[in-house]
């Protein structure tokens, strides 16, 4: 089981956390097979509302993901 943690949601040039996400998973899975993940997001200050459905959007396939 892979653990991942992540403290905001950001982007910003050639960076932003769906990307993290995708490099951190892609990690694990190269270590050993993923039999499950923890996203980690206790102490997470928010940020880009973008990057929070991107991420949510990793995990979430079907449904709405945020209504503003």
């Amino acid at each position: 089981i892979g653990i991942i943690k992540l403290h905001s949601f950001y982007q910003g040039d050639e960076i932003s956390s769906e990307k993290d996400i995708r490099k951190a998973i892609a990690q694990l899975e190269k270590k050993a097979p993923l039999k499950g993940l923890i996203l980690d997001l206790r102490d997470n200050r928010g940020g880009f509302l973008t990057q929070a459905v991107k991420v949510g959007g990793l995990f979430i396939t079907d449904g709405i993901i945020v209504i503003s």
